[in-house]
């Protein structure tokens, strides 16, 4: 896969962050919940039957402003919303991941029985918005570009 970081999903508040490191310095990227469109494509992945969902993404990189449409195949059967990559929020968990030509596939899931476990959410980083990430990233390749010229 393609992404780097941490993710924290908060099923109850509907939030995401996600930990990035990025030109020495750590970011914590608060996310927009993602809109997803639903179909009702369906494939089977192992023993699931998974529905489609797909979603624009829009990319900020040294060439500038990209659209990637992403595909995700979840599964209703395990009623657990994440996914692979810092997607997530369907009514299912993500099995397989189309995303700018990288396919991720769920090779194996266990359920173990445990206690809960707490997981917290990180706190070392700047908190910041994705517009505002996107806006650095931006300024921070624009500056490369005139350095070079």
């Amino acid at each position: 896969s393609q992404f780097t970081g941490e993710v924290y999903f908060d099923r109850i508040k509907k939030t995401i962050i996600h930990k990035e490191e990025f030109s020495g310095s750590i970011f914590l990227i608060h996310k927009k919940e993602i809109s997803w469109t639903l179909t009702r494509d369906t494939l089977k992945i192992g023993i699931y039957l998974c529905y489609k969902a797909t979603t624009i993404r829009t990319i900020e990189n040294s060439e500038g402003t990209h659209k990637l449409k992403v595909t995700a195949w979840y599964a209703p059967e395990i009623s657990l919303p994440y996914g692979p990559d810092g997607y997530g929020g369907l009514p299912g968990l993500i099995l397989q991941l189309e995303n700018n030509g990288t396919l991720t596939i769920l090779k194996r899931i266990e359920f173990l029985d445990a206690e809960t476990i707490k997981i917290s959410p990180p706190t070392k980083g700047e908190p910041i918005t994705e517009e505002e990430f996107n806006a650095i990233v931006s300024k921070r390749f624009e500056n490369r570009k005139n350095n070079k010229n």
